[in-house]
């Protein structure tokens, strides 16, 4: 019979593999074109780039950054950590060094020493993460205890925390800070515009902000221990994001944002002394709500163009940090669903990712079809495929046990 820890492994043996997967994708997309070079291996790789741009390097490595934090998890069981560091940090440069030659050999590509670098620094990095907020490290264990004191246990509270961590990389990506003048300024242009000219406010990026604080705020209600408030630590957690969203790099902090932050907060101040079923529907709900806006409001005014319907996957997605962000923005509402449809139909699990799943691909589809004509956006099947993706993984993971379906979140006050 399986046991619980032989799970969880082949979860992260799957996670591993579906990121690696993803990354030789992007890395070597669109796999035609191939050319053969009589170059040298060190004039074809081992050379500085004649330009260095800083959007480039971050891709180059954050994009392995999950590399060596998805290996640590798997092979935390076996070996040290020390161990475990050389190990995943020589595999990111064999893995880099090899999509970097055979990136060489396609028609636009640029291939460089400081790629391969990047990607190396970006796998160490994720390792050194992954060991230290794991479990045989003090700072791993001190965070285990906290998590333990104001969550609920089991599989589905963990997942539940990974959302909320999904969402907030989504808004901090790519996670780099700058604390330059220009830089912060640059972080609060929007807000400052929109307070001065009133007549700029988007009511639907606010309401999309609103709704899934709604959503994320009902969502915590499941995960939170009777002696915590989630009002106490949910709004806290929101402001922390947005206002770290000034300092890092590319992102800004918005009046609509600010808006939707303080509309979704006063809901689920209201919301959250209602019984499970109906904490569950609205989150669904206003996940759903907010994603249909999202797909359908012209985001300016500005642009007449329309766009045909991108039939390639991740065309736009891997190239830049934005795209990145975007992958995650698209994975972590569907994510949610899932989680709320487990704790809703958790004897159910089979037929409803089944129905919820054609549903939401059919749902999805049609909304990145229509898009075709609304100036300035871009239809693309990539989403669906996120979509879909994000639904999947809880219900492909929650073979692993949890102790949390039967509470009702109906005390949190």
């Amino acid at each position: 019979m399986e046991t619980n820890t032989h799970r969880v492994n082949r979860s992260r043996a799957i996670s591993l593999v579906l990121f690696t997967l993803l990354l030789i994708y992007g890395t070597l997309y669109p796999f035609s074109g191939w050319r053969w070079t009589d170059d040298s291996i060190d004039s074809l790789i081992l050379r500085w780039p004649q330009y260095i741009s800083r959007n480039d390097m971050l891709t180059n490595f954050i994009v392995y950054v999950p590399l060596g934090f998805f290996a640590v998890r798997l092979l935390s069981e076996y070996l040290c950590p020390i161990t475990i560091i050389l190990i995943t940090t020589i595999t990111g440069v064999a893995f880099s060094f090899t999509l970097e030659f055979l990136q060489a050999f396609l028609p636009n590509r640029v291939t460089s020493i400081l790629d391969i670098l990047l990607n190396v620094s970006g796998t160490f990095a994720g390792a050194v993460f992954s060991v230290i907020i794991g479990s045989r490290t003090s700072i791993g264990r001190k965070l285990l205890i906290l998590r333990d004191n104001m969550f609920l246990q089991g599989y589905l509270s963990n997942l539940g925390l990974i959302i909320l961590g999904l969402w907030a990389l989504s808004q901090l990506s790519p996670l780099v800070p700058s604390f330059d003048i220009g830089n912060l300024r640059y972080g609060l242009k929007p807000l400052w515009h929109t307070l001065n000219n009133p007549d700029l406010l988007n009511i639907y990026e606010m309401a999309i902000y609103a709704l899934n604080i709604v959503g994320l705020g009902l969502l915590i209600t499941t995960l939170i221990r009777p002696n915590h408030s989630v009002m106490k630590i949910f709004p806290l957690f929101v402001i922390v994001v947005i206002l770290l969203k000034i300092p890092v790099v590319s992102r800004q902090i918005s009046l609509e944002a600010v808006l939707g932050v303080i509309g979704g907060l006063s809901l689920i101040s209201f919301m959250r002394h209602f019984k499970r079923p109906f904490l569950i529907v609205s989150a669904t709900a206003s996940f759903i709500i907010g994603f249909i806006i999202n797909e359908l409001y012209q985001k300016s005014d500005f642009y007449t163009q329309t766009h045909i319907f991108n039939w390639m996957p991740f065309l736009g997605q891997m190239s830049n940090i934005n795209g990145l962000a975007d992958i995650v923005s698209d994975i972590w509402p569907f994510m949610a669903l899932a989680y709320l449809a487990l704790l809703a139909y958790p004897s159910q699990k089979f037929c409803v990712a089944i129905l919820g799943g054609l549903i939401l691909s059919i749902l999805v589809f049609i909304l990145e079809w229509m898009q075709q004509s609304i100036p300035d956006r871009y239809p693309d099947i990539t989403d669906l495929f996120l979509a879909m993706f994000g639904w999947i993984l809880p219900w492909f993971y929650s073979g692993t046990q949890y102790n949390n379906v039967d509470r009702d979140p109906a005390p949190n006050q």
